[in-house]
């Protein structure tokens, strides 16, 4: 996402326990575009799945993996 004329909508699925810290992140990125619209799901992963494979969300953070063959962006491992 570049340029100050960013419009439209993104939503984004995000797992319960990231309410705690998303919003804080996501402060300044709404901030540099005010012209878009960022729509926030929180749900459990076994329901955001369901929503993405039917294009109710653009996109999703989730907390397992499995092989349903979404676009991965970014894996983390956590010890």
């Amino acid at each position: 996402m570049s340029g100050a004329t960013l419009k439209g909508a993104v939503s984004l699925g995000c797992p319960e326990f990231s309410i705690a810290f998303l919003p804080e992140l996501l402060r300044a990125p709404c901030a540099t575009y005010p012209s878009g619209e960022l729509r926030m799901v929180c749900a459990p992963t076994r329901e955001l799945r369901p929503l993405r494979q039917r294009r109710q969300i653009d996109m999703a953070l989730v907390s397992r993996s499995d092989s349903d063959r979404s676009e991965v962006l970014r894996k983390e491992s956590f010890p």
